[in-house]
């Protein structure tokens, strides 16, 4: 699947006017950092600012951890700052466009201030960053679980709820203290508030302070860890297999990684959901990344299956395992990945799959650039640009022709407002690789009709990767072929790609949602209940 377009595409001076009360055009510049949304023309990004002494003046400094035009996180200088009447202001990168941000200073908030295309929502953290709550699982004292740590490929601390769904990151405010804002990226009002507290014998604990809510203390829930290695052929791999802190043995479900190339770490909080329904959970590398061997770019989809397979394999060997209730669990590309391993071995019991297309990636990939812009507001014509060029991209793909122009392409539409939605390639090979045609046009049809296992397939009906519609017509179709009588379909409404709640699938909507759809996690309990997966857990949801 295509990495994830979680985040939009997206001084050298700044008095001490950001950490500082507004004191006037000579205040001692001060150094600081502050973290939080910056949304220009409407498209988001999750912005790191800083000031500094450099050479004696300050500086004011950006960094975007999340991705976009620095994503490397590297902090890179902001033009020149302004300030007057108790506001700030700087330039914006010329890859965001250009233009002016100009904001004020509202207790530890930065907020803007009604001006060009730039809106600003800001909190100080602190600096360097620093983890203000110990990531795990936590028990409150009312019985919700909710988990601490890095969702998906993003770094940002986030704090998910189980049962609700609710989704925040926590911006680090120093202390051992941590607050959440009113949806994911936005940490403004503040919404929520995180203390670590001294450890109560071997349990770490936080306090939970919600608005409007008495405060209440949390209890890290004790994880069963082990470290797992196992081989596919020649193929090394590693991972993490996470057990319920309750007597075995537990049904186990394989977590098979998404496109992009985050490590296990990416999957821990998905992973102890399934703990918290008494199932282990094996994370792991996916190829070329972590302790895992070989290269991803140099593989197709049923490699990546088979991986997932001699996981399982290994499981059946694993005490505290039940041999006989191991499952795959994927989404996105994994969403795919995860049927067509139960497809190639018999050791496979079920399958949860979510967003996981049932077409070629090539028909994925050109719907999911043509929905995209359509859903960031671009023209009529501007899509029709956009997905003219993917159509081509990937007809060169299928027979190498077109090759000149997409080159040229390359070179005369990095200005187009829809050119993050693609990959532009100034030097393309003469032909493209038998890998390529392999990976891009692999249809998953045949894999689908010889799956036989439960199966639960979860799709959101705002979904701007996957041809939803189309996908689930091609599911049941294939399941239908293979006599499969025990699968479940569900569509949630108003869910994006990454099941969160919301009325369009787009960046803006992604840094602004408040979480998951609110009947996810429910969906995955009460079938993993009827399937007799769920065992003596880690409490309630």
């Amino acid at each position: 699947m295509t990495r994830s377009r979680f985040c939009a595409r997206f001084g050298a001076a700044l008095l001490s006017l950001l950490l500082a009360p507004l004191a006037g055009a000579h205040a001692e510049p001060t150094r600081g950092e502050w973290a939080g949304l910056i949304e220009v023309a409407g498209r988001p990004s999750f912005w790191r600012l800083r000031t500094e002494l450099v050479d004696n003046q300050p500086r004011l400094a950006y960094a975007m951890p999340g991705g976009g035009v620095n994503a490397g996180g590297e902090w890179q200088p902001l033009p020149g700052a302004t300030m007057g009447d108790g506001r700030i202001g700087f330039t914006l990168p010329a890859a965001m466009g250009g233009g002016s941000c100009t904001a004020r200073r509202e207790g530890d908030a930065l907020l803007s201030v009604a001006t060009d295309n730039c809106r600003l929502s800001m909190v100080q953290v602190a600096s360097p960053p620093q983890p203000a709550i110990t990531p795990g699982l936590y028990r409150l004292r009312d019985g919700r679980l909710v988990s601490v740590g890095s969702f998906t490929d993003f770094p940002q601390p986030t704090v998910i709820e189980f049962g609700t769904g609710r989704w925040a990151f926590l911006f680090e405010r120093g202390a051992g203290e941590a607050t959440a804002g009113p949806s994911l990226q936005s940490p403004w009002p503040v919404r929520l508030t995180l203390k670590r507290l001294p450890a109560q014998g071997q349990a770490e604990r936080l306090l939970w302070s919600e608005n409007g809510a008495a405060p209440q203390i949390g209890e890290r829930v004790d994880i069963v860890e082990r470290p797992m290695r196992w081989t596919n052929g020649a193929l090394s791999l590693g991972g993490t297999l996470m057990l319920p802190p309750t007597p075995g043995p537990h049904a186990a479900v394989v977590l098979s990684p998404m496109s992009t190339d985050a490590p296990r770490e990416a999957y821990r909080q998905q992973a102890e959901f399934f703990v918290s329904q008494g199932l282990a959970a094996l994370i792991y590398d996916k190829r070329g990344v972590g302790e895992s061997k070989g290269d991803v770019r140099e593989t197709g989809l049923t490699d990546l299956a088979d991986d997932a397979v001699a996981a399982v394999r290994l499981l059946k060997q694993t005490p505290g395992v039940d041999p006989q209730r191991i499952g795959v669990w994927g989404h996105s590309q994994g969403g795919w990945v995860a049927p067509i391993a139960a497809a190639r071995s018999s050791d496979v019991a079920f399958v949860i799959a979510q967003s996981g297309p049932s077409v070629t990636a090539a028909e994925q990939e050109i719907y999911r650039v043509e929905t995209s812009a359509r859903n960031e507001g671009l023209s009529a014509a501007e899509v029709a640009e956009a997905a003219d060029y993917e159509r081509r991209l990937m007809h060169w793909v299928k027979t190498g022709e077109g090759r000149e122009w997409l080159q040229d392409a390359a070179r005369t539409k990095l200005d187009a407002r829809w050119a993050h939605l693609v990959e532009f390639h100034e030097k393309l090979p003469e032909l493209p690789s038998r890998r390529a045609q392999t990976f891009w046009y692999f249809d998953p049809m045949p894999s689908y009709a010889q799956v036989k296992v439960p199966m639960l397939a979860v799709f959101g009906d705002r979904d701007a990767f996957v041809p939803v519609e189309r996908s689930v017509a091609l599911l049941r179709q294939a399941l239908a072929q293979a006599g499969n009588r025990d699968h479940q379909i569900t569509l949630l409404d108003h869910a994006a790609h990454g099941l969160w709640a919301t009325d369009l699938d787009s960046g803006h909507k992604a840094a602004t949602t408040t979480g998951f759809h609110a009947d996810y996690f429910p969906t995955l309990v009460r079938w993993m209940k009827a399937h007799g997966l769920t065992g003596q857990g880690t409490g309630k949801r």
